[in-house]
């Protein structure tokens, strides 16, 4: 649905360059395993197609679509480096793996856990950008709406597990309690920005 938005209004702005590269690199680390320890053909394909989407996106926010009509508003942070370090939250992922972590000995249980907190700081890119440009469009909606959603598909599919297993992923629920946390920072930034834009008006 991204994907389509982005094509169809030959627009990235709002959307977070930086985000979609720590998401790929967080799956990439996750789905590894397919080539050591394949599953299902169907498996593998949703995780290649998965992959490949993200990957595609990277493209399009780099390479498509980074040329703005005006000075004042940047379609993408891909060159907003100076005000943020993109590399502390690739640094804060690799402190939670060691202090937050169910298996220390196994590397693909390191690269699962490490991949699960870099996704949920994942956010923080998309905060900062939204709080630089202080502008909206329309393909935020969009992009929020996936976040809330996937969000709640995985929440209903964690207390599903949980309550019929009886197991507890720590990593996995502090992981998604932090992303929520921050996925409703996002929003506020999002209706602050919203507020600013209809005063301005």
């Amino acid at each position: 649905m991204l994907i389509l938005s982005i094509r169809n209004t030959r627009s990235c702005q709002g959307i977070s360059y930086q985000s979609f590269k720590m998401i790929l690199i967080a799956y990439i680390l996750r789905y590894w395993d397919i080539f050591v320890h394949p599953h299902s053909s169907y498996n593998i394909l949703m995780k290649l197609l998965y992959l490949i989407s993200v990957t595609y996106i990277l493209y399009l926010l780099k390479h498509q679509y980074t040329q703005v009509e005006s000075v004042k508003i940047q379609f993408c942070d891909y060159d907003i480096k100076q005000s943020f370090n993109y590399k502390k939250p690739y640094i804060m992922a690799g402190l939670l793996t060691i202090i937050i972590n169910t298996n220390y000995f196994q590397v693909f249980e390191l690269s699962w856990s490490y991949s699960k907190w870099l996704e949920a700081l994942s956010i923080i890119p998309q905060i900062k950008y939204l709080q630089q440009i202080q502008f909206i469009e329309s393909i935020d909606g969009y992009y929020l709406s996936v976040l809330c959603m996937n969000r709640l598909f995985y929440h209903i599919s964690c207390f599903h597990y949980y309550y019929f297993n009886v197991y507890i992923c720590y990593t996995s629920a502090l992981a998604a309690i932090l992303q929520t946390i921050l996925l409703g920072i996002l929003i506020k930034q999002q209706n602050d920005n919203k507020q600013q834009k209809s005063i301005s008006v």
